[in-house]
């Protein structure tokens, strides 16, 4: 009898635990879950972190600092990623996206009034060309070495460590640098046809 009580207790709270996370739960991995983009598009998260910094005069003359420029959208995510963006964790983590990239926006009452976002609404200030656009730029860019990308690393995170260095130094730069520009060609189209611009995400 006391084991069922206590099970009958246990199994009570769970339940309510759950329903009083279950939203947050949901909202969360909409944001942020991973779909599975890493494996093929993914860029390792420190790399994706610093480029921005080292190359901010490739970003869209747009408001906003870093991402944001390019529509993505700031809202205390985990390791200070926008909405849209993934991490799968690993020896070298990996950030890709998922479809919040494109099915979130924002919007104000009035010109001057805090934005509000609103997932699941079309990515209205996103620009997901220009996000191409931009990893093309830094993978061209003769700064795009591992010298470079890893003193800015060290910058961000003075705690990156010796091993994770050496992944980086002889791996991880090179070969985001040539998985960007594989994933160039296949965008070749784009200097063919006029900007998309934001919130163009077909």
């Amino acid at each position: 009898l006391v084991l069922a009580g206590v099970l009958a207790v246990t199994i009570r709270a769970a339940r309510g635990d759950a329903a009083q996370g279950n939203a947050d739960d949901i909202l969360n991995h909409f944001k942020y879950g991973s779909v599975g983009t890493e494996e093929r598009v993914g860029i390792p998260y420190w790399i994706w972190r610093v480029l921005p910094i080292v190359f901010a005069d490739k970003l869209p003359n747009r408001p906003g600092q870093g991402y944001e420029r390019i529509g993505f959208i700031p809202d205390g995510g985990p390791n200070g990623r926008p909405i849209g963006t993934t991490e799968k964790v690993n020896r070298v983590s990996l950030v890709g996206l998922n479809c919040a990239t494109c099915h979130s926006g924002t919007v104000r009452a009035e010109r001057n009034a805090p934005r509000q976002i609103v997932l699941g609404m079309p990515g209205n200030q996103m620009d997901l060309q220009a996000y191409a656009r931009f990893l093309t730029a830094c993978a061209n860019d003769p700064r795009f070495t591992a010298p470079v990308l890893i003193n800015a690393i060290k910058r961000e995170n003075p705690n990156f460590g010796f091993f994770e260095g050496f992944i980086y130094r002889f791996f991880a730069v090179r070969q985001t640098r040539d998985g960007i520009l594989v994933r160039a060609k296949e965008h070749s189209w784009f200097d063919v046809r006029p900007p998309q611009g934001p919130g163009r995400l077909d």
